[in-house]
């Protein structure tokens, strides 16, 4: 008897995500997926299929069902939505680039608070309350 050929369990899958960054941004959950961010695309990407994905494997992480570790889902999250802090924080802008780089700053860190609060195993809604910790954030600098 011959030998099957490869599992295709074993072949990683690629999912395209859409988003505005400059750079690829591989991520690996659950023996899934590598996800690719290319250039162009919608701003809302990150509400899509895959990252629910990652939503639900920090779901599972958080509550030690999951080998993966919540603080590599957590990375791979900020790194999925800080596309948008960086949009919040060029729409409050400032007049120098040192207030700039201080609104870019506050954005961020009210999305790591996001993210690191956000206890729902999906990500319905998360863009609105990442949206409302990086303002405070902003109006606190």
């Amino acid at each position: 008897m011959s030998e099957p050929a490869e599992s295709t369990c074993a072949t990683a899958h690629r999912v395209r995500i859409p988003f505005n960054c400059r750079s690829s941004l591989p991520v690996t959950i659950e023996g899934v997926t590598a996800f690719e961010f290319p250039e162009t695309g919608s701003p809302d990407a990150a509400d899509s299929v895959a990252a629910e994905g990652l939503w639900d494997a920090l779901y599972l992480a958080r509550a030690g069902k999951s080998q993966r570790s919540a603080a590599e889902l957590e990375d791979a999250i900020f790194r999925l939505y800080l596309p948008m802090a960086r949009a919040v924080a060029q729409r409050v802008g400032g007049d120098d680039a040192a207030e700039r780089t201080r609104a870019e700053q506050a954005a961020e860190l009210g999305l790591a608070h996001a993210v690191l609060s956000w206890e729902q195993r999906s990500g319905g809604g998360f863009r609105r309350f990442a949206r409302g910790k990086m303002l405070r954030h902003l109006l606190l600098r």
